[in-house]
């Protein structure tokens, strides 16, 4: 019995379907997936535009403060040169202006 409810149902449902009204909802249908499916094509593919124009944003985001970091780096080795250099002729003056005390203290000391 439940096998010839099973073949009456089916039976009905396959002559809708073949009818002009199933033919109908079968192209709606048919319409309503494709236009779905769309859709989804669609968002995926401003997911994709969206992530990658993030990605990109970010990359020379990067890049700029790479850089930035670069040329600071440079400066601050620059200034420790500058001040190496003005303390070692700072020294160099300190060690003539000593070495020339000595000078005059040893040649005064000699000369007595």
């Amino acid at each position: 019995m439940a096998i010839g409810a099973g073949l009456l149902a089916g039976g009905a449902f396959g002559y809708y379907l073949n009818s002009e009204k199933g033919k109908r909802m079968r192209k709606k249908a048919k319409k309503a997936v494709r236009d779905q499916a769309d859709q989804l094509s669609e968002r995926f593919s401003q997911l994709a535009t969206d992530a990658k124009s993030w990605f990109d944003n970010m990359t020379t985001t990067a890049k700029s403060k790479i850089e930035e970091m670069a040329e600071t780096a440079e400066d601050n080795v620059d200034g420790v040169k500058k001040n190496l250099k003005k303390g070692a002729d700072k020294a160099k003056a300190r060690m003539k202006s000593t070495a020339d005390k000595i000078e005059n203290a040893v040649g005064n000391n000699s000369t007595h």
